[in-house]
């Protein structure tokens, strides 16, 4: 109902709908976050700014190893808030070059946060000659975990006929009435088939009802794909 308000043109039940947040949190890598603030003109010493991140990164490293975590499994992120002097907006930008950082590094930086500053607020907004500070020193530190595999399933063709259970009316709410629907096991759908609405697919975890106009396709993952007729 909402997706053919909104105009979407497809609508995608995952095979795991009524699980996904959780399935999202158990294989997501650990992540922990340390700063520091200090501030430091554009061009200082880059050994200044990798004095700052030692303790920091020393410290995710004996945690995340505290945590089972192997060093070839950790991941340490470097960013930077950075500045025009006398602003009060700051921009966190990425520090895309080799840490500890060298000159080259620290140059790249300062370009990253200008290229940045003017996607954010506009060409030519840039002006290095007002100077450039850096203010907060973030360091991101990942436990990667292995990811769980997804086994891709060979497409078997659209006849949806072995799934049919039966017919049933539902209510159909654009109508205010009730309409015969035709009703699918979830479980005897293969990947390949479809089926058009009215109709209501059941599936141990959630219910699908597809409404008139509508078509629906299980993919190679088993994922319920829904297209919406006339959305753009």
């Amino acid at each position: 109902m909402f997706g053919a308000e909104l105009g979407v043109k497809k609508i995608v039940v995952p095979y795991t709908a009524s699980v996904n947040c959780a399935f999202g949190l158990v294989s997501a890598d650990i992540v922990h976050q340390y700063s520091t603030t200090r501030t430091l003109p554009g061009h200082v010493d880059p050994a200044e700014i990798n004095a700052l991140y030692q303790p920091m990164v020393e410290r995710a490293i004996a945690q995340l190893k505290s945590e089972g975590f192997d060093e070839d499994a950790i991941r340490l992120e470097w960013s930077v808030d950075l500045r025009y002097a006398r602003q009060v907006h700051e921009l966190t930008t990425s520090v895309h070059g080799q840490t500890p950082l060298t000159q080259a590094g620290l140059d790249q930086l300062i370009a990253d946060f200008e290229a940045l500053y003017e996607r954010k607020f506009g060409k030519g907004s840039a002006y290095r000659e007002a100077g450039i500070e850096m203010k907060l020193f973030r360091l991101t530190a990942r436990g990667l975990l292995k990811k769980p595999e997804v086994q891709k399933l060979a497409l078997q063709g659209e006849d949806s006929s072995a799934a049919l259970m039966g017919e049933r009316n539902i209510f159909v709410e654009a109508e205010g009435k009730l309409a015969p629907a035709k009703i699918y096991n979830f479980e005897k759908l293969s990947p390949g088939n479809r089926l058009a609405g009215l109709a209501v697919i059941h599936t141990p975890i959630t219910t699908i009802v597809l409404q008139q106009g509508q078509t629906a396709q299980m993919d190679e993952y088993r994922n319920i794909a829904i297209e919406l007729e006339g959305s753009v």
